[in-house]
């Protein structure tokens, strides 16, 4: 039980608050969230002052005197205190030489890693002094992401710094105030959260697949993490390219980046509409001070990035703009609620991307106060997802894909970012390209995938039948789109139980093992599940074109001695009148009769040698 005395404030937990300690909950073993940023500073540091800095930052930001509780509570609650009084570490590594110096700071930075946060009782943010020599130190700044993110490391260390500078010269602390944290908190609660699942509803309906990245090594269900970490950096010529062409269009760099990303989910996923996790900053310009706040204002939310035929990127740029000044709009939802309202509910998001334009990300080495020379900033951080790409603006674009090395090969995320490259060059050259024209391998990466997709020899088991391997990927994807046709789809399980569904229509007919059946239809899903059904009654079809002339219809049926065929809607009429008496069944005057639970496998005796087709 806290005292009430010590208490300030009690606010409900932010959408991405609830999102993180859910995680945190989850898999308690994770380093999911904490976040670690190291620098060197070229002077050693008055660890008193340090002290009556690092309190009267805490004073001054009252997240950081917060703790989040959720034992034995409805809602985990976010309970700031009226005060705390914050620790540093102190090393003294000065005795050691270079080398045992450097690996003692990597090995301290790996225990602080380790050591994490507890949400119940820790100081949420830390900071460590590591001596280094008589003229440098490095300082670390440890933090869980639940109370405050990387827009606000640049406002700690510069208040933490301006602080320091002005005790040491005997100075009054005279700041400009921060407005209080309740103020988001009060806005966040007056959103109307039913209008933002309405827009998004509406706005995820056409996104039937997930938008994966090439090659993953393995199920993303399993939780084991091995961070590493890969960067890329355009040229000065191709960031000025870039941003050049945000201004003829009159969108932003990040809106380019997110366009451009997008194009290539789609060439990756063969599919004219993509989603990914975008990360917005979730500071409304309307609450006064808010750039100046220290909190978690950050959310993940989708980007649904669709392209219409013969759509060129500037179209798609504009389109692109739209949707993300939309989407921010509705942003201030958690991502759990926006996923259960999609189709693809937690399959929505697989990746994220982040661009990281908040203030002094431009230069996160050089001088907070005068004299205070920051050099070498570095940082760990990890999400939940296996891959996040971080875009930081500098004059050299800065691309950097934070990657689970369990489930990417090194290989495949340089083989990303080769790609990403590729595309934006071509936009910086035409940015009315087409979509359709857009190339992502060079002409002798084409000539070895050709070589490498027409390799086809496969091994299987040769004892089950063509429909047995399709009911074993059913069980592995059964949400995954297996029939796309103009429009329309049909999900692994949606053409399984249609095609069990016409496959007894078939047996009730007294369709046998081997039996011929004939099957004339048009290209459609009624094809599929028509050639399927055949197969798992047991049958063997015969493929029949509807329009070919009669005669050739009466020799297949008398030849192969077929007494039934499968047919669509609009061709069984014709059909009887030129076959007599061959019955013609209409496979969605079948499927049309009600089904009331789902409808399961057959149980036959199949063999891998049963006959397919004549």
């Amino acid at each position: 039980m806290i005292p009430k005395l010590q208490v300030q404030s009690v606010f409900n937990l932010t959408p991405m608050q609830n999102g993180i300690l859910f995680h945190e909950l989850m898999d308690k073993e994770s380093f999911a969230y904490f976040e670690q940023v190291s620098c060197t500073i070229d002077r050693t540091l008055d660890m008193t002052v340090l002290r009556k800095s690092l309190k009267i930052l805490f004073d001054r930001h009252e997240n950081l005197r917060g703790n989040i509780f959720y034992k034995n509570i409805e809602e985990p609650k976010f309970v700031v205190f009226k005060e705390k009084i914050p620790h540093i570490q102190f090393e003294d590594f000065s005795k050691l030489d270079d080398v045992e110096c450097k690996l003692s700071v990597e090995q301290f930075l790996k225990k602080d890693k380790e050591k994490g946060f507890n949400l119940l009782t820790d100081d949420l943010l830390r900071i460590s002094v590591l001596i280094m020599n008589d003229k440098s130190c490095k300082f670390v700044l440890s933090f869980h992401h639940i109370i405050m993110d990387g827009w606000c490391v640049d406002i700690v260390l510069k208040d933490l710094f301006e602080v320091y500078e002005l005790l040491l010269k005997e100075k009054p602390v005279l700041l400009e105030p921060v407005s209080p944290y309740k103020g988001y908190i009060n806005w966040l609660e007056q959103q109307d959260k039913e209008e933002a699942l309405f827009y998004w509803r509406n706005h995820l309906s056409d996104i039937e697949e997930k938008s994966l990245l090439p090659s993953s090594l393995r199920n993303s269900s399993n939780n084991r993490y091995m961070l590493e970490n890969y960067t890329m950096s355009l040229s000065e010529e191709m960031t000025e390219g870039l941003t050049e062409l945000a201004r003829k269009f009159r969108v932003t760099l990040s809106t380019v980046v997110h366009t451009l990303w997008g194009v290539l989910l789609q060439r990756y996923n063969n599919t004219d509409c993509i989603a990914f996790g975008s990360v917005i900053s979730g500071r409304p310009s309307e609450i006064q001070g808010i750039e100046n706040m220290v909190g978690l204002f950050i959310n993940t939310i989708p980007l649904v990035v669709q392209s219409g035929i013969s759509e060129t990127f500037s179209s798609l740029l504009n389109k692109v703009h739209q949707n993300m000044i939309n989407a921010n709009e509705y942003g201030y939802i958690s991502l759990a609620d926006i996923q259960d309202v999609s189709p693809l509910k937690n399959n929505l998001i697989h990746h994220i991307m982040a661009f990281e334009n908040f203030p002094g990300n431009d230069e996160l080495d050089g001088s907070y106060e005068e004299n205070f020379e920051v050099l070498d900033m570095d940082g760990f951080e990890q999400t939940n997802y296996d891959c996040t790409i971080s875009v930081i603006p500098r004059k050299e674009l800065c691309v950097k894909f934070s990657y689970n090395a369990l489930a990417y090969k090194e290989s495949k995320i340089k083989m990303i970012a080769k790609h990403f490259r590729r595309i934006a060059q071509q936009i910086i050259e035409n940015p009315d390209i087409a979509i359709s024209d857009m190339k992502i391998v060079s002409k002798e990466e084409q000539e070895i995938l050709l070589k490498d997709f027409n390799r086809t020899a496969y091994e299987y088991p040769k004892y089950e039948t063509v429909h047995q391997l399709f009911e074993k990927q059913v069980e592995k994807t059964p949400d995954h789109i297996a029939v796309r046709f103009e429009g329309s789809t049909l999900t692994y399980r949606q053409l399984n139980e249609k095609a069990n569904h016409l496959a007894r229509v078939l047996r009730g007919k007294g369709v046998e093992k081997n039996q011929i059946v004939g099957i004339a239809v048009h290209r459609s899903p009624e094809m599929m599940i028509g050639l399927l059904a055949i197969l798992k009654a047991g049958g063997a079809y015969l493929p029949i074109q509807p329009d070919d002339p009669t005669e050739r219809f009466n020799y297949l049926i008398e030849d192969s001695q077929t007494n039934l065929v499968l047919t669509q809607r609009h061709l069984k009429d014709e059909l009887e009148s030129r076959l007599g008496d061959v019955e013609i069944v209409s496979i969605e005057d079948e499927l049309s009769v009600p089904v009331v639970n789902s409808v399961p496998n057959l149980d036959l005796d199949y063999h891998g040698s049963d006959m397919v087709y004549v």
